[in-house]
C-alpha cells in the first residue's frame, strides 16, 4: 500500500523559517556593524564622552575620557562620576534636568587629584529600560589662559590709549589757543584768506580731538557695550573726506559720492570705516569704492 500526503504546507513553513532566519542574520550583522561604527566614532572623538546613570555610576567611557581624568573607566566600571566632577553631584540635588544640554564650566579633578577647568554638557539618553545620561567634556585650560592673557592685553591697551590721548590733546589745546589768540589780536591786520587758513587750522584741531577721543573709545570696545544711534551715512562719509583733505589734494583725487542710507551704528566707527577705505584707495591712486549710490575715487591731471 502506498501512502501519499501533501507536504507543500510543511515546505512553505520551512521556507518561511529559512527566510526569517536569513533576515534575522542580516539584521544582526547590520546591528553589529552599526555598533562597531558607533564605538569607532565615540572612541575616536577628541572630547571625553562618559555614559552614567542618575546616581553617577559610569557605565562606559571613551579613551579621551581616560586621558582627561587619568582613569581607565572601562577597566574599573561603576566608578562614580562625581569624584571627577564634584559640581555635578551638587547640581543633582536641584534636579539634573535643569542641567542638561547647555555646556557649562566646572572644576574637574583628575585621578591624581589635580584640578583643571572643564567645559561639560550633559544629555539624556532616550532608553525604555533604563535612565542614562551622557556627558561630553573637554579641558579648557589653554582657552582660559588665552582669555586671561587677552584681558591683560586689553587692560594695557586701555591704559596706553588713555595716556596717549591725554598727551596728544595737550599740544592740540596749545595750537587751538594760540590760533584763536592770533585771530583776536591781529584780526584787523589779516585778510579774508588768512582767516580761512585759521579756520582750517581750527577745524583740523577739532577733527584731531574727535579722532583721539574715538581712539580712546575704541580701546574700550569689549569692556563696555557700544551705544548705537541713528546715523546718516552721508554725513559720516563727508567727515571722513574732510579728515582726508590733505591726502586727497596730494593724490590729486576727484571723489564723487551719491546719497547713502541712514543706519543704526556707532558714528565714529562708521567715519573710521569710510576713512580707511577711501584712504586705501588714495594710496593706490586709482580705484573704486561702492556705497549706497554711485561713488568713486579717481586721479585728475595736473592741469585740471
Amino acid at each position: 500500500m502506498i501512502t501519499v500526503c501533501d507536504v507543500s504546507a510543511a515546505l512553505a513553513r520551512e521556507n518561511t523559517l529559512k527566510r526569517a532566519n536569513r533576515e534575522l542574520a542580516e539584521k544582526s550583522e547590520s546591528l553589529k556593524r552599526a555598533q562597531e561604527i558607533n564605538r569607532s566614532v565615540i572612541d575616536s572623538a577628541a572630547d571625553a564622552i562618559l555614559i552614567f546613570d542618575r546616581e553617577g555610576h559610569v557605565f562606559d567611557a571613551n579613551p579621551a575620557a581616560a586621558d582627561l581624568f587619568l582613569h581607565d573607566f572601562r577597566g574599573h566600571p561603576q566608578k562614580l562620576l562625581w569624584k571627577f566632577v564634584p559640581e555635578l553631584c551638587d547640581k543633582l540635588a536641584d534636579g539634573l534636568d535643569a542641567f542638561l544640554v547647555e555646556p557649562r564650566e566646572h572644576q574637574g579633578v583628575r585621578a591624581d587629584r589635580q584640578s583643571f577647568p572643564l567645559e561639560m554638557s550633559v544629555h539624556r539618553l532616550e532608553l525604555a529600560s533604563q535612565e542614562l545620561y551622557t556627558a561630553i567634556g573637554r579641558d579648557i585650560s589653554e582657552r582660559k589662559f588665552s582669555e586671561e592673557a587677552l584681558k591683560r592685553s586689553h587692560a594695557e591697551l586701555q591704559q596706553f590709549a588713555y595716556a596717549a590721548s591725554h598727551d596728544l590733546q595737550e599740544p592740540l589745546r596749545t595750537i587751538s589757543g594760540f590760533t584763536e589768540l592770533l585771530r583776536k589780536r591781529y584780526h584787523q591786520q589779516i585778510d579774508e584768506k588768512a582767516n580761512d587758513y585759521i579756520d582750517h587750522v581750527t577745524q583740523g584741531v577739532e577733527r584731531m580731538k574727535n579722532l583721539i577721543e574715538a581712539l580712546l573709545d575704541y580701546s574700550k570696545v569689549g569692556s563696555a557695550p557700544i551705544e548705537l544711534e541713528i546715523v546718516n551715512s552721508s554725513e559720516a562719509a563727508r567727515e571722513a573726506l574732510s579728515n582726508l583733505g590733505a591726502a586727497i589734494d596730494e593724490a590729486r583725487a576727484v571723489i564723487t559720492m551719491g546719497e547713502l542710507p541712514v543706519v543704526r551704528t556707532d558714528y565714529q566707527q562708521l567715519v573710521r570705516l569710510f576713512q580707511n577705505r577711501i584712504g586705501n584707495a588714495l594710496k593706490l591712486r586709482i580705484g573704486t569704492i561702492r556705497g549706497g549710490g554711485s561713488s568713486g575715487v579717481g586721479e585728475r591731471s595736473a592741469g585740471s
